[in-house]
């Protein structure tokens, strides 16, 4: 999870320096995303093999390949003086993302701990 929570600060950090015109960061920005999407399934399958609501997992995995599809087509999405629609659109992806893999992980941790908690107390 810290990898992923890494990966996804990095991404809040150069797209904003991306809003500030230094474009040279997309060469990072673009990888970066990728990384954070792949962390994105890989802690949705985690979250599927504790046994965490199936429901959250599919939409977890959907988002996934939904947030590269947005962030790959966006510049080409309402260009001109209404683009800035866009980039706010592609940040609150970027954010519900986040909030996704967070709560997988919170769902894994406790799934897990439940399962442990009786083997924990048959050895006391």
């Amino acid at each position: 999870m810290w990898l992923t929570r890494a990966s996804g600060l990095a991404q809040l950090a150069l797209g904003l320096l991306l809003w500030s015109g230094n474009m040279a960061l997309l060469a990072t920005h673009i990888p970066n995303g990728f990384l954070f999407v792949l962390l994105l399934e890989v802690q949705a399958g985690i979250a599927a093999w504790a046994g965490v609501n199936w429901r959250l997992v599919v939409f977890a995995v959907l988002w996934g390949l939904f947030v590269p599809y947005f962030g790959m087509t966006q510049s080409q999405l309402l260009p001109g003086d209404l683009h800035w629609v866009v980039q706010i659109a592609h940040l609150l992806v970027g954010v519900a993302a986040m909030a996704m893999a967070e709560r997988l992980a919170r769902g894994t941790q406790a799934r897990l701990a439940t399962r442990s908690a009786p083997a924990a107390r048959r050895a006391a």
